[in-house]
């Protein structure tokens, strides 16, 4: 899935140092069983539904995702938007689906937090329509992430 923006990443840019051959799965074995052409695709594919557990577990669960590599640090988790920056966002459409009044005029969004060299970075995740779904209708029924 690609989407306009500059901020956006694909699974398969992930895989950029992976070594493919450590796969002992045929091109056969791989078109015939999980409906992909390459070894590339196949890692995508199980990186894009390992990201969709997690994400339901988070939404489901009201859980924080963590994990370490070497020495930085990532996550995943609901981020609460109040105040000013909430009537902003809702102004553009970004929370139409949430009930401010249950809300208690706050929004979450789900980002991804990662360290880098010089600091650290905070991106907000889209998910698909379903996933959104069951989000907002946890925050309608008075659900509060943190």
């Amino acid at each position: 899935m690609y989407y306009k923006t500059a901020y956006c990443f694909t699974a398969w840019d992930l895989y950029n140092d992976f070594n493919y051959k450590q796969i002992k799965v045929n091109k056969k074995t791989i078109i015939a069983n999980y409906g992909v052409e390459t070894r590339q695709e196949l890692c995508g594919r199980v990186l894009v539904y390992l990201f969709y557990l997690i994400i339901s577990d988070i939404i489901k669960n009201n859980i924080t995702f963590i994990w370490k590599i070497k020495t930085r640090e990532m996550m995943i988790h609901v981020k609460s938007i109040t105040g000013e920056n909430f009537k902003q966002m809702y102004r553009k459409g970004c929370f139409m689906g949430i009930d401010f009044l249950s809300s208690n005029f706050t929004g979450y969004q789900i980002c991804f937090r990662y360290d880098y060299k010089s600091g650290v970075r905070e991106k907000p995740l889209y998910i698909n329509s379903k996933l959104k779904d069951i989000f907002y209708a946890n925050i309608n029924d008075g659900k509060q992430y943190y």
